[in-house]
């Protein structure tokens, strides 16, 4: 079996933890839980003792009180261990260091899976950003300021700002329209909106028929050209 798991020292405070005696593989775990993940100190009788990333300070009867074995026990399980070159034991004039042999290749990060995680996130956190963005602009669209109140114009408008060819425009373009539409009345507005939706208009046009100064009746075309 490979691959990691990231197990958190706190998982000694669950409830489960000291439910039970301890089984030798979790008295095994205990000892990486319980190791110093960097350089610490205490005293024993006014003397200072040093414990290295890696070791644990713990004496025979703390270990046997934690794992709920007798001290006998605990001893061998050690001695065990010690054989197997799994620790090592370091007995001075106050305590017993025990040293975990591959403690740095238990926390040892998996690079590569890393690299490939942490590329993933930023990927991922610039893609929400991306959706958050567009979200924003899209509700800032929607609460521009409309020159007619009436709900023909409202949802015409905000169905106008979901076509394809409007979804990208900027919000001062989009003023500009707004401006533009309050010029020409409400039933003119709303007409140049249904054409500009019908027809995927980038720009909003509306023709109608004016007299010219001759008196004669021509095309005109009213347009707020945003390409």
């Amino acid at each position: 079996m490979e691959g990691w798991i990231k197990l958190h020292r706190k998982i000694a405070e669950n409830s489960y933890y000291f439910s039970e005696k301890f089984t030798r593989s979790q008295a095994w775990i205990d000892l990486i839980i319980i190791a110093n993940h960097k350089e610490g100190r205490f005293y024993i009788r006014g003397i200072k003792v040093i414990v290295k990333r890696g070791q644990i300070g713990w004496g025979i009867e703390k270990l046997s009180e934690r794992w709920q074995w007798s001290k006998g026990k605990v001893v061998r399980f050690l001695s065990e261990l010690e054989n197997d070159k799994q620790i090592t034991r370091q007995k001075n004039n106050v305590t017993t260091l025990i040293s975990l042999t591959n403690y740095e290749k238990y926390q040892m990060v998996n690079k590569a899976v890393d690299t490939t995680n942490s590329k993933a996130k930023k990927h991922q956190t610039k893609n929400h950003a991306g959706i958050n963005n567009n979200e924003n602009i899209n509700n800032n669209k929607e609460k521009l300021i409309l020159p007619y109140n009436s709900n023909s114009f409202k949802v015409k408008w905000s169905t106008l700002l979901k076509e394809k060819q409007w979804m990208g425009k900027s919000e001062t373009a989009l003023k500009t329209a707004l401006k533009k539409l309050a010029e020409v009345g409400e039933f003119t507005a709303i007409k140049m909106m249904d054409n500009a939706i019908i027809g995927e208009w980038k720009g909003l046009f509306d023709i109608e028929a004016k007299k010219s100064s001759k008196n004669e009746r021509g095309v005109y075309t009213t347009a707020i050209d945003l390409r």
